[in-house]
């Protein structure tokens, strides 16, 4: 990894415009922070694709962008360690934040998997938003599936923004069959744009 380009850049996207910081920039969760990392070649383009995403999916929402995420790691889901500020940090890809519409990703991923994490983070803040129906219908597909160990990918709420995910992924790589009457149909109108219209227009 040495010689590799660092960057300490950090986007924000509020109201679907694009902001320029640092990693110095206050963010706010406290229990949140991004340090320096690779620069990748797409990252430009990474950001102006979250941008969209956000548009369309839920413009409400504020991000922030940058080369490496780190969080106090209250569960055992993160994948390398540091330590950082005189705290024990966890990297990790994203984050969501319940209490406020605000989603963090870690840049120096892939480009797929920035926009993974994108809607991963994303469906974590519109779940608390369905209907009854809604919430009835994805409950219906998305119950129960491979026994993970620790309990922290079991939760339904992590098994709904997975399948959330990887279906706005395969709609990112081309497919177009939705299966109606399923948890499909509720991820299309969230991912094309429709389930934002209908909380713009109440």
């Amino acid at each position: 990894m040495t010689g590799l380009p660092t960057t300490d850049r950090v986007w924000c996207i509020r109201d679907c415009r694009v902001g320029l910081g640092t990693i110095r920039s206050k963010l706010p969760h406290t229990d949140l922070e991004f340090s320096a990392g690779r620069a990748r070649l797409h990252e430009r383009e990474a950001v102006e694709a979250v941008r969209d995403i956000i548009e369309r999916v839920a413009p409400w929402v504020t991000a922030y962008l940058g080369p490496q995420l780190w969080s106090n790691p209250k569960t055992d889901n993160a994948d390398d360690y540091e330590l950082m500020n005189k705290k024990r940090y966890g990297r990790i890809n994203g984050a969501a934040s319940y209490k406020d519409p605000v989603i963090y990703i870690r840049l120096s991923q892939s480009m797929p998997d920035v926009l993974a994490t994108a809607y991963h983070e994303l469906f974590h803040i519109i779940d608390l938003l369905l209907s009854k129906e809604q919430r009835k219908m994805v409950a219906r597909d998305v119950i129960r599936g491979r026994d993970y160990p620790g309990g922290y990918y079991q939760e339904i709420m992590e098994r709904r923004a997975r399948a959330f995910e990887y279906f706005a992924l395969s709609i990112e790589e081309g497919r177009r069959n939705i299966i109606r009457g399923t948890a499909e149909e509720v991820f299309e109108e969230i991912y094309c744009g429709a389930f934002a219209a209908q909380l713009a227009a109440a």
